[in-house]
């Protein structure tokens, strides 16, 4: 069955004892004409580019733990940097649902990419 919307890829949050979380989004939107539709290249694939984040928007990631882990981003212009430290990150185990969702200023939420967590502590990942 055809999807009715793309959903948001999925990765592998690695996490290793002593290390910080910290890694950044770069705001790529999709490139629509007037109606909204994709402007395809000559190949017929979809074209992102670099931008600033919209007016407004937040960015946060959110490790589902016993207690949430949530990590609001620091933006600025196309870039939104998520850290936590690593006493937090320490404490976060293999197979956690995470998710980054970015929130527009009108209040809506998008799921820009999302996983599980996997220990990468030296010994080889399971």
């Amino acid at each position: 069955m055809t999807k009715l919307f793309d959903a948001p890829p999925i990765f592998e949050l690695p996490v290793s004892k002593g290390d910080d979380l910290y890694f950044t989004f770069v705001y790529k939107p999709l490139v629509v004409d007037g109606n909204g539709d994709p402007i395809l290249d000559g190949n017929g694939n979809k074209q992102y580019v670099v931008d600033d984040y919209p007016a407004g928007a937040t960015v946060a990631l959110t490790i589902d733990t016993d207690t949430p882990i949530v990590v609001d981003a620091t933006i600025s212009d196309s870039e939104a940097t998520l850290w936590e430290q690593s006493e937090v990150a320490d404490t976060i185990t293999t197979g956690k649902l995470w998710r980054v969702i970015i929130t527009f200023s009108d209040g809506r939420d998008k799921v820009l990419c999302n996983g599980t967590a996997l220990r990468s502590d030296g010994k080889q990942p399971r």
